[in-house]
């Protein structure tokens, strides 16, 4: 079977299919299957991201039935927030320590839980993040990979978009949103060098759905697996090899958010 994590589809079957098998008008044994092979394909975070889901002298550690977050015990520090929708078939886990270094630079940071690790199952679960931090003036929702396109979604079916300042897109991109009339909307796209599970060229052909402020960056040595801690990704084809750190990857990553949400927020 042939997969696009960020696409329409997975494992051969659109997820608009997939809803029709839920319901029971197609036979159980072909949806039995699909899942069978969905969960295959999951891919676990690594172990020493457990040391990063605790609380600190600066950091709470929050989970909820469909998220986990980090908020900064100062209460200055939580008027901003930002939610994360993981990439497909991605445990939440992957995403924890870079949402931990996200937080410490005064951030409210959300990842969100999905069914079967697939985010369009769930594109609203954002809402109830929100909902939970009424002290958080003001949000930036984002995801990578096919997470990108959920969050991408977000923007114009969320309850709570109305919040949403940025919209950020990690290994990723939006391919069905037109968002270019959202001039109040900030995007900001970052990619990775050596990122061989998306192309470049369909980042590029899809821009135009992004509003006039997108910014696209570059995190030079990294790859597609890199933004969170997991891996190697060989679905739906083998990744690039990283010639740096996941460390450094997510260094450079969490340097390039914080700036821009500074934008985002003060600019």
């Amino acid at each position: 079977m042939q997969s696009q994590l960020f696409g329409e589809s997975v494992g051969g079957l659109s997820f608009a299919a997939v809803g029709v098998l839920t319901v029971g008008t197609i036979g159980g044994g072909l949806l039995a299957s699909w899942l069978a092979f969905i969960r295959s394909k999951f891919l676990e975070a690594f172990d020493e991201v457990d040391g990063a889901l605790a609380s600190d002298e600066q950091l709470s550690f929050v989970q909820q039935k469909t998220f986990y977050a980090f908020v900064p015990n100062a209460k200055t520090q939580q008027q901003q927030g930002i939610v994360l929708y993981p990439g497909a078939l991605v445990h939440e886990h992957a995403y924890a320590i870079l949402a931990r270094k996200l937080a410490r630079k005064g951030y409210v940071v959300v990842v969100l839980r999905s069914p079967l690790r697939l985010s369009p199952f769930a594109p609203k679960r954002a809402d109830a993040a929100i909902e939970c931090f009424a002290q958080v003036r003001s949000w930036a929702v984002g995801g990578h990979s096919l997470g990108a396109q959920t969050a991408s979604d977000f923007i114009t079916k969320g309850k709570h978009a109305n919040k949403v300042k940025g919209l950020v897109l990690l290994g990723g991109y939006n391919s069905s949103k037109d968002l270019s009339g959202y001039a109040r909307l900030y995007a900001l796209t970052i990619l990775a060098e050596h990122d061989k599970i998306i192309e470049v060229a369909n980042v590029e052909k899809h821009n135009h759905l992004l509003p006039p402020t997108r910014k696209t960056e570059t995190v030079r040595g990294g790859n597609h697996s890199g933004f969170g801690h997991y891996g190697p990704q060989m679905f739906p084809r083998p990744d690039g090899q990283r010639t740096i750190s996941v460390e450094e990857q997510q260094e450079q990553v969490v340097n390039l958010l914080d700036a821009w949400l500074d934008l985002v927020w003060n600019g």
